[in-house]
């Protein structure tokens, strides 16, 4: 099943003349105000048909101590044909008329709401045309590494956007029904990992936490990754959020091109080769940069709780990772515990509120074992244990096979929705990927197949 995503409202012409109403009512209430509204956007952002130099002609007009209307439509006359100065001169005196008369209208708030609005809708165009050349570079034959690389400079670039902040709208009765029509078709989000997604009656669940638990090389955040991009690659609208506790950028980055390789029939990328730069490696890379583009947001650390929530609600991300969620921290905890116990609360929370699907991955203590009960696996907290719908224990053989894979057993410790199987699967580590023991049986999960390291190129 796959889900229904929320989608943020991308900026319409409605969203910048409602910006440009509630500037006008800063310029006329409270011109310091509209000045530092006015440096919240740039020109090249406004699709409407003489919003750039709108813009510049309130900014222009802004720059004296005390401006009027008369300053603002003398900019205007000197930016646009005389006809149409006459015309946005009117509908401003009119606008700034009707805002005074109507002070719920617009508001410094309001104007910053419709400002990320528009810019984030410009920096979703950027990042889009920026994603069209670099495919159009992958299929290329004739561009070498560095063309690919640059072309992924670009989409990098194209995806920078200033945060700004964002006021929690009044829920209404027309939202909650929304919620619940969607809660409704879709309650979980199908991650492309057969045993998992059933596990799951469909996929993780929205609203829920899912917890990966398991001692370090047992693959927890490799398993938690290869979900990421499994239901990224099933649903071209969903956005998702790594919180980065110790792995650098540079390392999830290798991770992610040695999963991605080997998926759907694509020449395995080893660990190794990832590393190395191989000229297979940046194709994939390339690849995996026009399948996923700037849906998946990196939260570096330190982390704290307070990024995470920002980082959630600036992407619009129905898909949240905390990696790993005992470094986390919490402004106020008075020790350890009540500090990761607090951590997960506010996890608790905000994935119920964004309606979520959320993995946190989590440490266990050297005393924990696969016959641990829940309630004494999550190191340093109870809590964790407790706000889980679905815990998964790994468990992980101690030797190696003759191709240098691993069986992980993930005890199912809690599923709060459904039956607690555990699920048997072989953790390929030079390719980060997952497959079920006897994965020729599962042909939902065939493009996922570990293959030898050492004909990964």
């Amino acid at each position: 099943m796959r889900s229904t995503t929320h989608r943020k409202r991308s900026a319409r012409p409605d969203s910048e003349r409602e910006f440009f109403a509630g500037m006008i009512e800063l310029y006329v209430d409270d011109p310091a105000k509209a000045r530092e509204a006015a440096g919240r956007s740039a020109p090249a952002d406004f699709t409407i048909d003489g919003g750039s130099e709108l813009l510049v002609a309130i900014c222009a007009a802004l720059a004296v101590d005390t401006p009027t209307l008369a300053d603002l439509t003398s900019e205007i006359a000197r930016r646009f044909p005389d006809d149409v100065a006459e015309v946005v001169s009117g509908l401003l005196r009119e606008t700034a008329g009707e805002v005074r008369n109507d002070p719920y209208r617009a508001c410094s708030r309001a104007v910053e709401r419709r400002a990320g609005e528009i810019a984030e809708e410009a920096r979703r165009r950027r990042v889009a045309a920026a994603t069209v050349h670099l495919a159009d570079v992958v299929a290329d034959p004739a561009a070498d590494g560095a063309d690919v690389e640059q072309a992924m400079a670009a989409v990098a670039a194209a995806g920078v956007l200033q945060t700004i902040a964002k006021p929690e709208p009044m829920p209404t009765l027309a939202g909650s029904l929304e919620a619940w029509r969607i809660d409704e078709q879709a309650p979980t989000l199908e991650t492309g990992f057969g045993p998992l997604d059933r596990l799951g009656d469909g996929g993780l669940p929205l609203g829920g936490l899912t917890v990966f638990a398991a001692r370090p090389a047992a693959g927890k955040s490799a398993l938690a990754l290869q979900v990421v991009l499994g239901a990224l690659s099933i649903d071209p609208d969903l956005r998702a959020v790594w919180c980065l506790g110790e792995m650098t950028e540079k390392a999830i980055a290798r991770r992610a091109i040695a999963c991605w390789s080997g998926q759907q029939g694509r020449r395995p990328v080893s660990m190794t080769s990832a590393k190395a730069r191989s000229r297979g490696a940046i194709e994939t890379a390339g690849q995996l940069t026009v399948a996923v583009a700037d849906r998946l947001s990196i939260v570096k650390p330190p982390l704290t709780i307070e990024a995470i929530e920002q980082a959630v609600a600036t992407t619009g991300a129905k898909l949240l990772v905390v990696d790993f969620v005992q470094l986390v921290e919490m402004a106020g905890a008075q020790d350890r515990r009540g500090e990761i116990d607090g951590v997960v609360k506010r996890l608790r929370v905000l994935t119920l509120v964004g309606n979520l699907a959320t993995i946190l991955i989590s440490n266990i203590s050297k005393t924990v074992d696969g016959s641990t009960r829940i309630g004494a696996i999550g190191k340093e907290t109870g809590e964790l244990d407790f706000a889980a719908d679905l815990f998964l224990l790994g468990v992980a053989d101690d030797e190696e096979d003759h191709n240098g894979n691993r069986a992980v057993r993930w005890r199912c410790a809690k599923n709060r929705h459904g039956r607690c199987d555990d699920l048997e699967t072989i953790f390929d580590g030079g390719l980060q990927t997952f497959t079920p023991a006897g994965a020729e049986e599962h042909e939902d999960f065939a493009g996922f197949a570990p293959r030898a390291a050492q004909g990964a190129r």
